[in-house]
């Protein structure tokens, strides 16, 4: 149980500094999607502390059902270099992509 609880913490781990060391460059600045981000740190931080208490000695369980979700997110996030925006992209430009992507600029064009 060691071992999977230690994949937890390394995978959530990596989740969070992922998404903490993205780098938005030029482009404007959404706060949809930046809520959406820090949400996904807080969670994930929350679930690697929860793993380090459980490894310390505390009551903590995981299991591989919740370890190939975390690990299908963070191959998600690195393909997309950390762009929480870039897991919900469909393609064709769909209503939540939109609403995830509405800039604050946009929003006060209109």
């Amino acid at each position: 149980m060691t071992i999977l609880l230690s994949l937890k913490l390394l995978l959530c781990t990596a989740i969070v500094l992922r998404v903490l060391l993205y780098r938005k460059g030029d482009s404007t600045h959404r706060p949809i999607a930046a809520g959406i981000a820090y949400l996904l740190i807080l969670a994930a931080g929350w679930m690697a502390i929860d793993a380090a208490y459980a490894l310390a000695g505390g009551k903590g369980d995981t299991n591989l059902a919740e370890l190939f979700m975390l690990a299908i997110l963070l191959a998600a996030l690195i393909a997309g270099r950390g762009n929480v925006v870039s897991l919900f992209w469909t393609g064709d430009g769909g209503r939540l992509y939109r609403f995830i992507t509405r800039s604050r600029d946009h929003a006060e064009t209109r």
